[in-house]
């Protein structure tokens, strides 16, 4: 074989290897960069756990449903008052409350704010299509409401008269994704919106 004709083999035998090798460091580059991407994504999930567990342990209250029974017939009236427990002080100068519950389940009415010294909420109503107990308190004193610990303030009551028989959940809604219905306690230094906790309440209704 002569000259020109070793060249003639070598030169496209050296582009195919260089070829090659470029695929497979590309290749190599590639599920370097996917398993990177998935190890990301995995040490994600413990971090929003964690996220939420703070949330709820920083809770400044937990706001909680009293009810002396939670076994109620048809026709009855029964009393479920709302209260918020202070886990430390803090002062508010607002604070927005809405309870969900099934329209169709009970007839809700007669509102009654219990804590004189957080005074009457500027707002304070039934709404029957959308299934809401809306309380909003508006603090018009300049230092605002002090919450102290360990102190339960009530923050609205209101009378049930269920309709028919079933279990039903009475709850604290926390959003309903067009910020109608966020249920929030502002703080008065900061204006910032405060973590809280909050339950929900299951009756049984016979007849």
């Amino acid at each position: 074989m002569n000259k020109d004709n070793i060249l003639k083999f070598l030169i496209p035998l050296v582009a195919v290897v260089v070829i090659l090798e470029s695929v497979i460091i590309v290749s190599g580059m590639t599920k370097k960069s996917s398993t990177s991407m998935m190890t990301g994504s995995e040490t994600q999930t413990p971090t929003m756990e964690e996220t939420k567990k703070a949330e709820v342990k920083d809770a400044v209250a937990d706001i909680v449903f009293g009810l002396d029974n939670k076994t109620m017939q048809v026709g009855k009236k029964y009393t479920i008052n709302v209260d918020a427990y202070a886990k430390k002080d803090f002062d508010i100068d607002a604070m927005d409350l809405f309870v969900k519950y099934d329209p169709e389940a009970f007839d809700v009415s007669a509102l009654t704010y219990g804590d004189t010294e957080l005074g009457k909420p500027l707002t304070g109503k039934v709404s029957k299509d959308k299934g809401l107990v809306v309380v909003n308190y508006w603090i018009a004193d300049a230092n605002g409401y002090s919450f102290k610990m360990n102190k339960l303030v009530n923050l609205v009551g209101f009378s049930v008269v269920p309709k028919k028989e079933g279990s039903f959940n009475f709850e604290i809604a926390t959003g309903s994704g067009d910020g109608t219905s966020d249920s929030m306690i502002v703080e008065k230094a900061s204006s910032k919106v405060l973590p809280f906790a909050s339950n929900q309440l299951t009756v049984n209704v016979s007849k």
